[in-house]
């Protein structure tokens, strides 16, 4: 179930069978001097706030964490991302800065991967905490407790050598000694030395990193365009591409056909790519569109005059979203649909890409503040349907970001509280400590109930209305 308004963490889906995000901590990235640690429980949790409260920033934030491409920045950038009215003070400390640090959870199923490979002793934490720096690509893992000692004995077991032997040695490194000492044995020799270039903890690591969970991030930036140019999509590099063109090829791959199959000269061939192209979408997209079925995907090329000094007759490809409604009998391009259908679309080309990753995949939705979420079951449908691949309930994660918490009241079990404070220095741009975690239907009706107090007190210069009874002005206008 996923809805959205603005917000900081927009919605968090998850699929797959990898670890679950757990918390988070963002400091110094924009507008957040220091969120303070905040969890993410169960498989909704709403974010409310005003406008410029933060919630996009710490969307944006824990997306960073491991991103997949969706045409937004991957990675924190100190120019672009540092909080500039601290960037001079802290010019020396920048590169010690972490903007985001977050806490998995890990599943039955990462333990096993990791017991596979080393035992079950080698790693026994229940939890990992990854962080990441300012302009550099690597991932921290703090406080890594990995037993190399257990990690390294599980393979003396599997080469068949006695375990009892070296089990009074108390590190690494004297049971690598140990095996070089028994010299009858020619698997200790060579485990020894295989043992001597090996680093278990980065290994244990790596494992676990390739079972984080990816992040998406969607906003109204993603929606799809009316028209996209084919040789962008071509030859740019995905990371480099706007929001809306990465959902543009997204759409393309959902679709199952070559952007090169629309830009054949061959009129026939070049049509039916793009008629076959425009069923499969109008499939897909009508599963989970139930609200007007009338509609269907059509997609049309056109060859735009676009010269340059070397080529004053060139022309290159743009492909055309349009949609057809048979009831009217017309045809409009994206930008003539609703906002509804148009976000859902494009969502659903930019969420169905990865339907077939196996670990856990972190949707960080975040809709426009002004115009919340309203679309009915459509959304979660083909969230926990897995649009298309099945995703069980238990495997979706949806952080909302949302300005009135009656909104969401009834679907959303947790909250956060966004606000920025007065005082820059102070922790808590998105600020969650205890007492300001609530369930919104309790918020709601506590909101209710304080506007019912207000409305009980009888405005200075008016008469207090006697229940039942109306007014001068009222019988008046009888």
């Amino acid at each position: 179930m996923i809805s959205f308004a603005d917000a900081v963490v927009g919605g968090v889906v998850s699929t797959g069978d990898s670890m679950r995000l757990q918390s988070a901590h963002i400091t110094k990235y924009k507008s957040i001097n220091d969120s303070t640690l905040f969890s993410l429980e169960g498989d909704i949790t709403a974010f409310v706030g005003k406008n410029e409260s933060g919630k996009t920033a710490a969307l944006e934030a824990l997306c960073r964490v491991d991103p997949l491409s969706s045409g937004h920045p991957t990675a924190f950038e100190e120019l672009r991302d540092y909080p500039r009215r601290h960037r001079s003070r802290d010019r020396n400390r920048i590169a010690q800065a972490r903007p985001v640090t977050a806490t998995f959870e890990l599943e039955q199923d990462d333990i096993a991967a990791v017991a596979k490979e080393f035992g079950p002793k080698a790693f026994t934490a229940k939890t990992i905490t990854v962080s990441r720096q300012y302009d550099v690509d690597t991932r921290w893992y703090l406080d890594f407790a990995a037993d190399t000692l257990a990690a390294a004995q599980h393979p003396v077991a599997k080469a068949g050598l006695d375990v009892a032997r070296f089990a009074k040695v108390k590190d690494i490194d004297a049971l690598i000694e140990a095996l070089r000492a028994d010299e009858n044995a020619e698997a200790a020799v060579q485990l020894a030395d295989d043992l001597a270039e090996r680093d278990l903890s980065a290994e244990i690591r790596k494992i676990l990193h390739l079972r984080l969970p990816r992040f998406q991030y969607f906003d109204e930036y993603n929606v799809l365009p009316g028209s996209v140019s084919i040789e962008r999509l071509q030859t740019v590099e995905e990371d480099d591409l706007e929001p809306e063109e990465r959902t543009a090829l997204s759409l393309l791959k959902l679709a199952g056909v070559e952007s090169e199959e629309f830009t054949r000269d061959n009129y026939e061939s070049r049509k039916a790519a793009l008629e076959a192209a425009a069923n499969e979408l109008t499939d897909q997209l009508f599963e989970y569109w139930t609200q007007n079925p009338d509609l269907s995907v059509e997609l049309d090329i056109e060859f735009k005059q676009i010269p340059t000094p070397q080529e004053p007759h060139r022309t290159e490809p743009w492909l055309h979203i349009r949609i057809k409604n048979q009831r009217h009998r017309v045809t409009l391009g994206m930008e003539g649909r609703s906002k509804g259908f148009i976000w859902f679309f494009s969502f659903l080309a930019a969420f169905s890409e990865y339907s077939d990753v196996t670990r856990r995949r972190v949707i960080l939705l975040d809709e426009p503040g002004p115009e919340p979420p309203r679309q009915g079951p459509e959304r979660p449908s083909a969230l926990h349907r897995g649009a298309p691949g099945p995703a069980a309930p238990g495997h979706l994660q949806h952080p909302l970001p949302v300005h009135d918490p009656a909104l969401e009241a009834r679907a959303l079990p947790h909250g956060r509280r966004c606000r920025q404070r007065r005082h820059p220095g102070q922790p808590g741009a998105v600020a969650c400590p205890r007492r300001h975690r609530f369930p919104l239907a309790g918020s709601h009706r506590r909101r209710h109930d304080s506007d019912a107090g207000d409305r009980a007190q009888p405005a200075a210069g008016r008469r207090p209305v006697r229940r039942g009874v109306p007014d001068r002005d009222e019988r008046d206008r009888a």
